[in-house]
């Protein structure tokens, strides 16, 4: 997909991309987990989407998942439910709320 597919950004400049880890040494976790919205590149508007998935232990490629194609509203929905599910936090609050113990943290990546 990576040649057919870009990462979704609405139209407020959002991006529909996170990368999150969750590391405890008292547990021995070191894991990641990666969820994207994908459109087609060719597309100017979002038509039919793709939620990606990835998942594993850091340095390892880990498990994928591909859903879809869906409409606009389910993809968000599945991202932002999987984002919570993960960090125990929304989405939209994802820069002003500190990471949660024993959840996943948000990496603030700079496009």
């Amino acid at each position: 997909m990576q040649d057919t597919h870009r990462v979704y950004v609405d139209g407020s400049a959002e991006i529909y991309d996170s990368i999150m880890c969750l590391t405890s040494i008292s547990t021995n976790n070191n894991k990641f987990a990666v969820i994207q919205v994908l459109q087609r590149k060719e597309s100017t508007e979002p038509d039919l989407l793709f939620v990606f998935t990835r998942w594993g232990r850091v340095g390892e490629f880990g498990a994928s998942q591909t859903a879809g194609p869906m409409p606009l509203n389910d993809a968000i929905l599945e991202f932002k439910t999987f984002f919570k599910s993960k960090t125990g936090i929304n989405f939209e609050n994802r820069r002003s709320t500190s990471p949660l113990k024993e959840k996943y943290m948000w990496i603030d990546v700079e496009y």
